[in-house]
C-alpha cells in the first residue's frame, strides 16, 4: 500500500490536514482494503480516521428512499466532522455521494471538505459541478501483475501467503481536494495565487501584494505555518505540475517548462534536477517504466507466446 500511502500524504498532508474520513457504503473486499489501509498510514502519522460504514448504520435502507436516507445520514455526519477534514471515499461513485451530502448541507468543497475518490470512474466527476480527486489503479496493471504471479505458480514456485496489491497508475487532479487547511487568511491567499497561476511568470512580490502583508510578515507567516518560504512553496508547486505533465503527456521540454511558469527549458532542468535529483527526461523515462513494466513491487510481466 505504499503506493497508495504517497499519494494520501501529497493530497491531505501537504494542505495541512489533521482531521479524516473514509466513506464506504456496502461490504465489499476491495472497499475494505482500501478503508484500513487508509487508516493504517494515518495511524504512522499519529492521525485518527473515522469510517463512515453506510451499510452498517441504523439508518440503512435498500428501498427508493435509501438515497434520500444515505444524504441525510451521510450530510449530518460531515457536518458534525471537525473542518477543515479530508475524505477518502471507496470509489468515485462513493465521492459523488460525498459531494452532494456536502451540497444538500451547504458545506463548502473543498474549503471546509476535501474529498478523493478512486478507481477514476470518469462519468462520476463530469456529473459534477466541483470534481475531487481520484486514485487510479488499472485493471491493466491487475492483469499483468496476475500473469506474473501465474508464471511463478506454473514454474512451482509457491503461492504467495497474501497476494500485494499493484501499484496506482497515478492521481487524476480535480477540484474538491484543492483544499488550504491553514488559519492564515494572507498565506491561503497567496496559496491559492500560487495553484491558480503557476504556470505564470509570478513571484514572490505577486505574493505579496495577494496577501496584503510586508514581504517580511509573509516569509514569516509562511514558515510558521508551512515550514517553507513563500518561493519555495512556489517552487515546489511548479516541480510537482512539471512531475504531473511528464508523467501523462509528451510534451517537449522547451513546451512543457513555460507551462510551469520557467522562462527556459535550462531553467527549468535545472530546478527541475536540484529538487529530485534527476533531470526531466530521466523522471520521465522512469515514471513510464513503473507503469508499463513493474505494476506489482518490481515483479516483470510476462507475456504468452503462442
Amino acid at each position: 500500500m505504499s503506493t497508495q500511502r504517497n499519494w494520501w500524504r501529497n493530497i491531505f498532508f501537504l494542505r495541512g490536514l489533521s482531521n479524516f474520513l473514509f466513506y464506504s457504503e456496502s461490504d465489499n473486499w476491495s472497499y475494505e482494503a482500501r478503508g484500513k489501509g487508509f487508516q493504517n498510514a494515518l495511524a504512522r502519522k499519529d492521525h485518527e480516521c473515522t469510517w463512515l460504514r453506510w451499510h452498517q448504520s441504523a439508518a440503512f435502507r435498500t428501498d427508493n428512499e435509501q438515497w434520500k436516507q444515505r444524504r441525510k445520514w451521510l450530510s449530518a455526519h460531515i457536518k458534525q466532522a471537525p473542518k477543515p477534514v479530508g475524505v477518502f471515499a471507496a470509489n468515485d461513485e462513493h465521492a459523488l455521494h460525498v459531494l452532494e451530502a456536502c451540497e444538500a448541507a451547504n458545506i463548502h468543497v473543498p474549503e471546509q471538505v476535501a474529498i478523493v475518490g478512486a478507481e477514476n470512474y470518469l462519468l462520476a466527476p463530469d456529473a459534477m459541478g466541483t470534481r475531487f480527486r481520484a486514485w487510479i489503479q488499472t485493471w491493466k496493471h491487475s492483469v499483468i501483475a496476475g500473469a506474473a504471479l501465474l508464471d511463478d505458480l506454473m514454474d512451482g514456485k509457491k503461492s504467495p501467503a497474501r497476494t500485494p496489491p499493484s501499484a496506482g497508475a497515478g492521481m487524476i487532479v480535480r477540484k474538491s481536494s484543492d483544499l488550504l487547511a491553514v488559519n492564515h487568511k494572507g498565506v491561503a491567499n497567496s496559496l491559492r495565487f500560487i495553484w491558480e497561476h503557476c504556470h505564470e511568470m509570478i513571484g514572490v512580490e505577486d505574493l505579496v501584494g495577494v496577501a496584503a502583508m510586508s514581504r517580511r510578515g509573509l516569509h514569516k507567516a509562511f514558515m510558521e505555518h508551512l515550514g517553507r518560504t513563500p518561493g519555495q512553496e512556489l517552487q515546489r508547486v511548479r516541480i510537482e505540475r512539471a512531475k504531473r505533465l511528464l508523467r501523462e503527456s509528451g510534451y517537449k521540454l522547451e513546451v512543457l517548462c513555460h507551462m510551469c511558469g520557467y522562462q527556459s527549458a535550462n531553467s527549468f532542468c535545472i530546478a527541475f534536477k536540484q529538487a529530485t535529483g534527476m533531470s526531466p527526461k530521466q523522471y520521465r523515462d522512469q515514471a513510464q517504466t513503473l507503469v508499463e513494466s513493474q505494476p506489482m513491487n518490481g515483479q516483470k510481466a510476462v507475456l504468452s507466446q503462442g
